[in-house]
């Protein structure tokens, strides 16, 4: 039954690679347009938290912390990296009567809300005491949430759009998750610097805060999670994906389903092509390894987070746009070709990066 499944799983990914089915991108995103806008929905909402989670690093270093400390905080993030391990559990596991997905978003981002509401009454207090090791397991934990809603807001995507659109989910992700973590970093990194809410937002300097701070941020968004999540339940149906597919999983035992779903997830591993992949996407950014230490280096080097989230302000209109752009190319029969022709720039702006870091041009440009 799983491999029938699958087969007409690769069947609608199939139909979507052929020539036949390609349309005007902008068109079959106005076709398209209220199943897209949930998703971009959906992945803004993921991407506030991992915001969040970049700019914590940055407040930590402000109080002082070591890069031992930073490489500790640095395991929070390991869940998006592990969620091929529970991935067929949220898929095999559900209750039939609310959908497939909504069985777990629902319950999943009510915990989100939930963990972002405890952290915001605890938060302030775990970084100015550098309590390492608590916050990153808080933090875990939130990504382990955060990742989980991933594997379900991608198994949905499958639903809501049209065989023919179906690539336009990985345009939704990326544009979904850009304005998220603009939000969780660019935006809230200015609005909790004093210096740009006096320069910027206040008619009366006050020389300690910002217009808001990392605990009131939380809450403020746990709050939205409670409410997004309730209207999703209350007002988005969720349709069958295929009734063949579905009568015949009505019978079939649950264990039975979960273990042969890791059995056929074990013999795709085994797929040359698949072992290629993976063997790309494990070693593509080991030349990128050091880049995350630029930020850093640069607030050692006297540059201000402030001036660090100020410059995602004008690059984060112009990522959504080549994002929107270049789904010709992300969602046809080659979307790696893309990525492969462009990876040198990626490397040589990374050495020009790494260049001006080691220079400490920064710091003698008086930023």
């Amino acid at each position: 039954m799983v491999f029938c499944i699958n087969n007409k799983v690769n069947e609608k990914i199939k139909s979507n690679l052929e020539p036949g089915t390609e349309q005007g991108i902008f068109k079959r995103i106005l076709f398209e347009w209220r199943n897209i806008s949930i998703l971009l929905f959906l992945y803004t909402l993921q991407g506030v938290p991992g915001g969040l989670a970049g700019s914590i690093p940055l407040l930590l270093q402000a109080r002082g912390t070591n890069y031992s400390d930073q490489a500790i905080f640095s395991l929070a993030s390991w869940p998006f990296n592990l969620k091929l391990l529970w991935a067929p559990l949220v898929d095999a596991i559900y209750w039939k009567r609310m959908g497939r997905r909504k069985s777990w978003l629902v319950p999943v981002q009510y915990l989100i809300g939930v963990t972002l509401l405890f952290l915001s009454f605890h938060v302030d207090s775990l970084i100015d005491s550098l309590e390492i090791w608590v916050l990153t397991a808080l933090m875990f934990f939130l990504n382990l949430l955060i990742a989980t809603q991933d594997v379900v807001v991608d198994g949905w995507a499958l639903n809501l759009l049209k065989r023919e659109n179906v690539g336009l989910a990985t345009t939704s992700n990326a544009v979904g998750l850009k304005i998220g973590r603009f939000i969780g970093y660019g935006l809230f990194i200015n609005l909790a610097s004093p210096d740009f809410s006096n320069k910027y937002l206040r008619t009366v300097p006050k020389s300690d805060v910002g217009v808001v701070t990392l605990s009131g941020f939380m809450f403020t968004w746990s709050i939205i999670y409670f409410v997004c999540t309730t209207l999703i339940f209350f007002c988005k149906k969720e349709e069958d994906a295929d009734p063949e597919i579905e009568n015949a999983e009505v019978d079939e035992d649950k264990r039975n389903i979960i273990i042969i779903s890791y059995l056929q997830l074990w013999r795709i591993t085994k797929l040359p092509a698949v072992q290629k992949c993976l063997i790309f996407c494990l070693t593509c950014n080991l030349a990128f390894a050091a880049s995350v230490l630029n930020n850093f280096k640069l607030v050692e080097a006297g540059l201000s987070k402030e001036v660090l989230a100020q410059l995602s302000v004008p690059l984060a209109p112009l990522g959504l746009l080549i994002t929107v752009l270049m789904t010709k190319w992300t969602s046809g029969v080659r979307p790696m070709s893309l990525f492969r022709n462009t990876y040198g720039l990626t490397l040589l702006s990374t050495g020009v990066s790494a260049a001006m870091v080691q220079n400490g041009k920064w710091k003698r440009a008086g930023w």
